[in-house]
């Protein structure tokens, strides 16, 4: 962050998933299966919609590649 390199923000809260950190997207997933808001919620409640339809889908996307 002190550097500006913002972009990166997403991958280092994606990457410490394990400790806990979680993207907004990734509440909102957990919060459509568990079925506590609707999709159309969540989808235009997201910062990157066109994700979320994808991980809703099943699909992950990770810097290396696709993650099941």
């Amino acid at each position: 962050i002190m550097e500006g390199d913002f972009e990166k923000i997403e991958a280092v809260i994606e990457a410490g998933e394990d400790n806990g950190s979680k993207t907004f997207n990734q509440d909102l997933y957990r919060l459509v299966k568990d079925g506590k808001i609707t999709r159309d919620d969540a989808l235009s409640s997201s910062p990157n919609p066109r994700q979320l339809e994808m991980n809703l889908k099943g699909i992950f996307l990770s810097s290396g590649g696709i993650v099941n």
